[in-house]
Order: structure tokens, then C-alpha cells, then sequence
């Protein structure tokens, strides 16, 4: 429907004085002032989407639902979180002490592998 009468390849959106729109054109027309509005610090779209899912996989939501909600096709670019889960490997660690009979490790070594 957008693209009735027009070219294959004219752009679908375009900035209000015509063009594309740009990232920058993005941040400073519509980002910066509705993150004004919501008066949460000024930072660029990409450091919040970050911090954002770092906050959701340090509260323990599974790594697949960051996936889901960031929209990353490969599993593997949302595993660059991984690292920050706190009980990340201690999962792993009372699994197999489980299986072998032992009582899991506590204290500093927790979430260490051996």
C-alpha cells in the first residue's frame, strides 16, 4: 500500500524533509526527547537495549527469553550475556554434585568450575 505508484526502490519512510531516515536523524528527533520527557538519563538507544537485557539476564530471566524480546536470530548473540547471570555456572556445579552424590559447593569457590 505504501509503495502504491512509486518506484521498486524509493524508500518506504523517509525523513520529513525528505531522504532516509538516519540514525542520528532518529536519536535527536524522536529518542532524546522522549527520553527527556521520561527524564531518565540521556544515553544513545543501543547502551539502554544493553543495559536492559543485562538487567534481565542478572534477575535470572533464561537466556531465550532475552533472545526473543531483543529479536536476535542466532542464540549465540544473545549468549554475550551470559556471563553476567551470578549463579551462571553454580547451576552446573549442583547439577553434576547431584548426580556424583556430593553436597554442591558453597562459600567462594561457588560458581567456579573446578
Amino acid at each position: 500500500m505504501l509503495m502504491t505508484g512509486r518506484p521498486r526502490d524509493a524508500l518506504v519512510f523517509t525523513a520529513p524533509n525528505g531522504g532516509p531516515v538516519t540514525d542520528e536523524h532518529f536519536r535527536n528527533r524522536v529518542w532524546y526527547p522522549a527520553i527527556e520527557a521520561a527524564g531518565v538519563r540521556r544515553f544513545p538507544p543501543r547502551i539502554m537495549r544493553h543495559t536492559a537485557a543485562s538487567w534481565l539476564v542478572q534477575d535470572g530471566v533464561p537466556l531465550y527469553d532475552v533472545q526473543a524480546l531483543l529479536g536476535h536470530e542466532d542464540y549465540a548473540t544473545t549468549q554475550r550475556y551470559a556471563h553476567l547471570a551470578p549463579d551462571a555456572h553454580g547451576k552446573v556445579i549442583e547439577s553434576w554434585a547431584r548426580r556424583a552424590g556430593a553436597p554442591a559447593a558453597h562459600g567462594p569457590k561457588e560458581g567456579r568450575l573446578p
